[in-house]
């Protein structure tokens, strides 16, 4: 009877256990039915709420980390910030600190793709070989050992090299900070700029150059600092998945095979550019209208493409008129019989160009063959031949002007200028 009643106990015991759990899950909160489905619908159950809090702590881990601009503390003679234009006339004029070049022929196996670890591995390179140059100068180890490897170079040159596995690494003293990264030519079909990495935050100029790069790349981001950038050569046809560039100066695209589409991408891309370079891409008069975009280009190439409509050709350029100082056109078959017409557009509406085709534009689109004729013409336009110089007035960029002919108010220059880069951010405020 004892055992009996225990075993009787003991199923009731667990019957009523599951009965009481399944009352628990069903449980109607108060407020009635409605409440308790919103409450479901919303999420709110102990262990919902538990995973909630688990991803609000793992969340901050997965932001991407802001990384400082190079280029931050370089400084302006004029005070501040350094200007657009300041900073595209030292990167033509200036080295970067750390200059990174992978050789195709001693890489093995050959790269197919370039990503985080490779400039990693790309950096610690650079970073061992001028530690190598510094303890070779200071070790007092003389001259009798000769580098038969090519590898470091003298110490007087201010620089140290190292050449393995393909990668020459370079870092002269006395030169602008971040890294200048060379893979032109290696045959990369892809190129995975990391937005976290603090690696790629270094990088100031980059050269993809000669690679058969596939719609798998990614370029740009929130810690993109590039201010030049190559793509001559490479051979695709859409960049769709390309990110913010916002410090981009200079883009060249020469003998790349870009759609519209492509094209419009880029430059929406990077609309500070002041340097484009788009020689021999097939370019149509339709795929130029993304050049309204570039509000602050300087220097255009667009010979040796299928632009075949002068008229369409302003409309593209109507934006950009007013601050363009450098112009090639030369190739394209809208010259053949708009030359006069485009010429005589440009004299009216580009106020400060300079240049056409690498000649003054009286010159360039003057439709003759005989030199007696050119050269009467160029006196006649400018004295001597020389490109006058129209330049607009640089203190509504932010810099003073340096004579007085072109400046719209030359007693107040420095005034203006201090002014205008206090408008446009340049001048740090406390």
């Amino acid at each position: 009877g004892k055992a009996t009643g225990k075993a009787t106990g003991k199923a009731t015991g667990k019957a009523i256990g599951k009965a009481i759990g399944k009352a628990k899950k069903k449980k109607v909160a108060p407020g009635g039915p409605n409440k308790a489905a919103a409450a479901k619908k919303e999420g709110a159950g102990p262990g919902k709420k538990a995973k909630a809090a688990r991803t609000a702590q793992v969340a901050p881990e997965r932001e991407l980390e802001q990384q400082p601009d190079p280029w931050a503390p370089l400084r302006s003679p004029y005070g501040g910030r350094l200007s657009q234009a300041e900073q595209l006339a030292k990167l033509r004029g200036g080295v970067l600190e750390t200059v990174l070049a992978l050789s195709k022929a001693g890489l093995a196996p050959p790269l197919t793709r370039f990503g985080e670890q490779q400039l990693a591995a790309a950096f610690a390179a650079a970073a061992n070989a001028a530690a190598a140059s510094a303890s070779d100068c200071g070790g007092g180890s003389g001259g009798d050992d000769d580098d038969t490897d090519g590898g470091l170079k003298t110490p007087a040159d201010h620089r140290a090299a190292t050449q393995g596995a393909g990668l020459t690494t370079t870092g002269p003293t006395p030169a602008l900070p971040g890294a200048d990264l060379s893979l032109a030519g290696l045959g990369l079909e892809r190129v995975d700029v990391s937005d976290g990495e603090a690696a790629w935050a270094r990088v100031v100029r980059l050269d993809l150059s000669g690679n058969p790069l596939s719609d798998g790349c990614t370029l740009g981001g929130k810690n993109c600092f590039l201010r030049s950038l190559s793509l001559a050569r490479v051979g695709r046809s859409s960049w769709a998945k390309i990110g913010d560039m916002p410090h981009l100066l200079s883009l060249d695209l020469s003998h790349s095979a870009v759609d519209p589409a492509g094209l419009g991408a880029l430059l929406e891309a990077g609309p500070a550019i002041r340097e484009l370079r788009a020689r021999g891409c097939g370019l149509r008069a339709d795929a130029l209208a993304a050049l309204g975009k570039l509000e602050h280009l300087e220097e255009l190439d667009l010979a040796e493409n299928m632009i075949d409509s002068a008229e369409s050709l302003q409309r593209s350029l109507a934006p950009v008129r007013r601050g363009l100082k450098s112009l090639a056109v030369a190739g394209n078959p809208f010259l053949d019989s708009g030359r006069e017409a485009f010429a005589q557009w440009l004299t009216a509406e580009c106020p400060c160009l300079r240049d056409v085709d690498g000649a003054a534009p009286e010159i360039a689109l003057k439709q003759t063959t005989d030199l007696a004729e050119l050269a009467q013409f160029a006196g006649s336009a400018g004295g001597d031949g020389a490109v006058q110089d129209s330049a607009s007035c640089s203190c509504l960029e932010g810099n003073p002007c340096a004579v007085p002919y072109n400046c719209k108010d030359w007693p107040n220059r420095f005034k203006v200028a201090e002014d205008r880069r206090r408008e446009l951010g340049y001048l740090l405020t406390r």
